[in-house]
């Protein structure tokens, strides 16, 4: 799907173009919308259930005022994606590769001087990080608001993204950038070559003028370090990918402690590290995401591992009837407010219980008796800290769970 001399320049001869996609099924600052026309009436606090233009995914739009029956509205389409590779002297977007009905439209989103080796993004996408094969660390800001070839390519002049070099680590291979999930000031930067000492630098104020970055090699042996994760769940969980297997560490500072996890791998280059830090809701049939938190390690040499200790959503099957699951959480993770849909029989109260994994009550909600059928409901995320819990949903003699994971 590169085509028609759009994006080019070969990448230098680095083994793997860097490539990554960015997706959203709640994307704050979607700008793409679609237009509901009302067959009926609807009343204020009704769910209306649609189809983004992102591959028809479905989603649900609760109504903040009535409408009638042959008016039509106007819907933000949460659904997002962008898609980023590096190529020699330039990075590209396109925000539409995953629609196969056409070819996808690039934007030049930055020029640089040099061949990009890796890529990564903040939650939001609106920073990119970009290392290069000659040492350099650039920062692409204000993405997230360039919806259009107007504002994104830095061939038009009214191109509101701008880059820089925020990090230049001399002639070292920048082998890989890892971004906190949870903070994008959190940054974690690996190198290559070999005959260092220090191969893994940190920044916890990547989103200043002049970041500053400090090694965090602390006992690891002086290799090539070629990817790095910060885990979703801890911002001071690192694994790390090197000449020698995977290293990982629970405490970050100034010289952590890495204890080497190879067993079942072998002390192995291992080339890449990610983890499916993607949820989505369980809409109109469709699953939504079981390994949500797994990690995955590719080797060079001895194939892809997967790591589910980290798996804290395991979302409700398909109801055998083909029915709606009796309790889902969207979306998944919670930014701000927990939304979620539960099927009830209407014959007692309905009280909600949120619960920490160490099992202390954090919340507890009584919505008197909603009635009968399915319901969408919600409860305030403010007061919730980070991290992974269960929901216990109790009507009368029925009782239902489901975790979810809050991230701000």
């Amino acid at each position: 799907f590169i085509y028609n001399g759009e994006v080019t320049n070969n990448n230098g001869n680095v083994f793997i173009t860097p490539f990554r996609i960015w997706e959203d099924f709640n994307n704050p600052n979607s700008r793409d919308s679609i237009t509901f026309h009302a067959k009926a009436n609807y009343n204020t606090g009704d769910v209306l259930s649609l189809k983004s233009k992102n591959a028809q995914f479905p989603f649900r739009y609760t109504l903040t005022q009535p409408l009638a029956n042959g008016d039509s509205l106007h819907i933000v389409d949460p659904v997002s994606s962008i898609f980023f590779v590096g190529m020699t002297n330039a990075v590209y977007m396109s925000r539409d590769v995953l629609d196969f009905g056409k070819l996808p439209s690039w934007d030049r989103i930055a020029n640089l001087t040099g061949v990009p080796s890796c890529l990564a993004y903040s939650s939001d996408a609106n920073y990119l990080y970009v290392g290069t094969t000659d040492g350099k660390l650039l920062r692409i800001a204000n993405i997230a608001l360039a919806y259009d070839s107007l504002r994104a390519d830095v061939r038009s002049s009214a191109c509101i993204i701008s880059s820089g070099i925020v990090k230049d680590f001399g002639a070292r291979f920048v082998t890989s950038i890892a971004v906190d999930p949870n903070d994008d000031n959190h940054v974690i930067v690996t190198l290559g070559n070999y005959g260092n000492s220090e191969y893994v630098f940190r920044s916890t104020n990547a989103l200043a003028q002049f970041p500053d970055f400090n090694p965090i090699q602390g006992n690891l042996p002086a290799m090539p370090v070629y990817s790095c994760l910060i885990e979703m769940n801890s911002s001071s969980r690192v694994i790390l990918g090197t000449d020698l297997g995977v290293f990982t560490t629970e405490s970050l500072g100034s010289s952590p402690s890495w204890t080497a996890e190879n067993t079942g791998l072998g002390e192995i280059p291992v080339m890449m590290v990610r983890q499916q830090t993607v949820s989505r809701p369980w809409i109109d049939g469709i699953t939504g995401v079981s390994n949500f938190g797994a990690i995955y390690l590719a080797s060079h040499g001895n194939g892809i591992f997967e790591n589910r200790m980290f798996v804290g959503i395991d979302g409700p099957g398909p109801d055998p009837q083909g029915k709606a699951a009796a309790l889902s959480v969207y979306p998944n993770p919670v930014k701000s407010d927990i939304h979620f849909n539960v099927s009830l029989n209407g014959s007692s109260s309905l009280l909600v219980n949120l619960y920490s994994l160490q099992g202390k009550l954090v919340k507890s909600v009584n919505f008197g008796m909603p009635g009968r059928g399915e319901h969408q409901l919600t409860i305030p995320a403010s007061d919730l800290v980070n991290g992974t819990y269960l929901m216990q949903v109790t009507e009368g003699s029925s009782v239902k769970t489901a975790k979810f994971v809050v991230t701000k």
